[in-house]
This record gives C-alpha cells, sequence and structure tokens, in this order.
C-alpha cells in the first residue's frame, strides 16, 4: 500500500475474491479507506509477490511499520528500538496469517528475542528500529 502522503509501499498481505487487470498480479486498485471520526483517505493497493518484500539474513533496518522476511536459521536475536509508543514483532505462518507475537515492549528498547527460523515478519512501529542476529554460544 502506498500512504496518503507518499510514503514508502508496504507489501502488507491483501485478499480479495477476484483479479483485476493483466498479468499474474492484476494491477492497482484504488481503495477508500474511513476511520474513526469521520476521516477518510485515498489509497492504491496491489498484491505482490512475497520476493518483494525486504530480505536479510544478519541485520536489517526501517522506520514505522513494515513487513521483512528472514532467510536465516532459527535463533538468537535483538529488536532495537528508539522512539515512542509500542513496537511488536509477530511471526506469520505459511499462508501469512499471524502465528505468534514474537516481542513487544514501549519506547526506546533493545528486546532480546528468538525468531523461529525462515519467514515473513511485520514490524509495527512508531519509531525506528533495527532488527540484528546473534551468534549462540557455545
Amino acid at each position: 500500500m502506498t500512504a496518503p502522503n507518499g510514503g514508502r509501499p508496504k507489501a502488507w498481505p491483501l485478499s480479495s475474491g477476484c483479479r483485476h487487470g493483466s498479468g499474474p498480479w492484476g494491477s492497482s486498485r484504488p481503495l477508500q479507506l474511513d476511520f474513526r471520526g469521520g476521516t477518510s483517505a485515498d489509497w492504491d493497493a496491489w498484491a505482490e509477490p512475497v520476493d518483494a518484500v525486504p530480505e536479510f539474513t544478519e541485520r536489517i533496518q526501517g522506520s514505522g511499520g513494515d513487513l521483512v522476511r528472514y532467510a536465516g536459521p532459527g535463533g538468537l536475536a535483538v529488536l532495537r528500538h528508539r522512539g515512542r509508543g509500542e513496537v511488536r514483532l509477530l511471526a506469520l505462518d505459511d499462508v501469512l496469517a499471524e502465528w505468534a507475537e514474537v516481542v513487544r515492549d514501549k519506547g526506546d528498547a533493545d528486546l532480546p528475542l528468538r525468531l523461529p527460523g525462515l519467514g515473513v515478519y511485520p514490524v509495527q512501529s512508531r519509531g525506528s528500529w533495527v532488527i540484528e542476529t546473534e551468534r549462540e554460544r557455545p
């Protein structure tokens, strides 16, 4: 999705009962989103293959919410968050449904965690964040 302010596209999974446009993924579809309080915004949404999601094995960083793909083995890692508000890292299952909450906290935090392994992980954050894998100690 592209935010109304022209922000970076997000590769969040969307489901729809139909396909529009040409090509395997269809074309961009305009959406009208209505928010509580009577506010609305125009968005464009499209489907992309999972390969379009940023991938990492040792380190990845970002700001705000994003979807990342971990391509390494299960093991120890740390999520460093700088900013106000909550930060969450979720693990998705094979059909991209929420499987587990890996870690959650608020504000500036260095959160040790265990990545279950290969997979797609949504990061929910209002601040900047870094996920780094750590070597296991013998």
